[in-house]
């Protein structure tokens, strides 16, 4: 059997911030941060779900597992027994920037370093795409609302810069979530999705 009190869920849409998040969470010596678990294999069913939630079941920490709302079907079962932390951005502009960025950058290894030459590559801002994926995500977000135990917002752990640490509210949040002591949960890595392009973006929009 699965003991629930050794897991607590990150919850969130793709590009939101959950590995930046669950770096912080990992920084806490009773915590660790299980990553995506169904990135690459959604489960199909609750014993799927079960199979692979079993593998990070640890007598002495709390496991963090990473599930998108993509990814939560075959599980929900196991998830609405566990503490969930809900993480949204507020800014769906941003939003799906950081996800339009991320699928260009890959097509073009050399596209960062162009940026910080001043050399800004022509991506138009498809205003019909990102109204699609807003109104999905509106939708994940109610639908999945009643199973989050905290709600983080992107914008107010980052203030939309690079941060060494989290703040203090967000770590008390946490921590008591987690049933464990506080600790001060500390970030390394760096966004991704540059901000002086996506204003670059936003003025031809």
């Amino acid at each position: 059997m699965i003991d629930y009190n050794r897991f607590i869920v990150l919850m969130a849409y793709q590009r939101s911030g959950t590995h930046m998040l669950g770096n912080a969470i990992a920084s806490h010596p009773r915590l660790r941060y299980a990553d995506e678990i169904f990135r690459n294999d959604p489960p199909q069913s609750l014993e799927a779900a079960i199979d692979v939630i079993r593998q990070y079941d640890h007598p002495d920490i709390v496991t963090c597992l990473d599930i998108k709302y993509n990814q939560i079907a075959a599980a929900l079962p196991l998830i609405e027994q566990m503490r969930v932390i809900h993480l949204v951005r507020r800014d769906d502009v941003a939003h799906w920037f950081s996800g339009l960025w991320k699928s260009y950058a890959k097509r073009h290894p050399d596209a960062m370093q162009a940026i910080e030459r001043g050399e800004y590559p022509a991506i138009p801002f498809d205003r019909a795409g990102f109204e699609k994926f807003a109104a999905r995500k509106a939708a994940y977000v109610a639908k999945f609302s009643y199973l989050e135990d905290v709600r983080l917002y992107y914008e107010d752990l980052t203030s939309n810069r690079q941060i060494a640490v989290l703040p203090e509210q967000a770590e008390i949040a946490i921590c008591n979530l987690a049933g464990v002591e506080r600790w001060p949960l500390s970030i390394t890595g760096k966004k991704d999705a540059p901000a002086n392009y996506r204003d670059y973006i936003l003025e031809s929009v």
